[in-house]
């Protein structure tokens, strides 16, 4: 059905969305070292390369919750430290799971009451589950 084919559409954009998560994340640590902003950009400083950064992941956090159609942006799940980082967003419609990206380079599906684990320490570091 219509529904289905729309809903499949906006989960394969969320799941794009969080590659490119994951892709910032990356260019972000060969650049500082760290993904300890990844999940509080608005602490990068203000220098270019960073604005750049933090522009893109406003507008991807932005695209997620419009195909998950939400009215008010909230936040992503999202966890980072110097040497790790999780990040989840829930797929459509509710219910349907959730889609995570970690530092290990992991994109896998959880189920709806799964979150990102570790405390972001070097050994714990934040995982999908």
């Amino acid at each position: 059905s219509l529904t289905e084919s729309q809903q499949k559409a906006k989960n394969a954009k969320i799941k794009a969305d969080l590659s490119q998560i994951r892709m910032i994340a990356e260019l972000i640590y060969d650049e500082s070292n760290s993904y300890e902003y990844l999940c509080s950009p608005q602490q990068f400083g203000n220098t270019a390369v960073f604005n750049e950064k933090r522009n893109d992941l406003a507008e991807i956090e932005e695209d997620i919750y419009k195909q998950q159609g939400r009215i008010i942006i909230g936040k992503l799940d999202c966890s980072s430290s110097v040497n790790s980082y999780c990040v989840a967003a829930d797929l459509v419609p509710t219910g349907n799971g959730r889609y995570c990206a970690d530092s290990t380079l992991t994109l896998k599906e959880i189920t709806d009451r799964q979150t990102c684990k570790g405390t972001g320490a070097s050994q714990n570091p934040f995982r999908c589950p």
